[in-house]
């Protein structure tokens, strides 16, 4: 069973994370699932992110990394369909929404998306 929101950022908040970095790792778990759902064939998650969100890692990454397991990159509007409800809602109720996606793209293969706050403050990327 999934847990709810005030008690996946209980499990951050009991990592000694602040209360504004639990509430980014919360919105990354809501992409992962997002993405995953909507496009799961497509990603292999790794980094950072990962040691933090599903191995218990002490340290904040802001990075949702993910690495193609496809020829070709969805775009960012595809991307951005695929985790903006979800994404959204949680914002919505941590007070940081609503959130705007801005995209970042070096060549075919590299594909950044940024996360940002309804304050203009960069929350996380993907």
């Amino acid at each position: 069973m999934q847990m709810n929101i005030e008690e996946r950022l209980a499990k951050y908040l009991k990592r000694d994370f602040s209360q504004e970095q639990a509430q980014i790792l919360v919105l990354m778990e809501e992409v992962a699932i997002a993405l995953y759902a909507a496009l799961p064939e497509h990603f292999v998650l790794f980094g950072g992110a990962t040691l933090v969100l599903f191995h218990n890692g002490p340290r904040l990454s802001k990075d949702l990394d993910l690495l193609a397991r496809v020829d070709s990159l969805p775009s960012s509007g595809e991307l951005q369909s695929a985790m903006e409800e979800r994404v959204q809602e949680v914002a919505t109720i941590f007070g940081i929404g609503p959130v705007t996606f801005e995209p970042e793209q070096n060549g075919e293969q590299f594909l950044r998306l940024w996360i940002i706050g309804s304050r203009r403050q960069r929350l996380f990327t993907v």
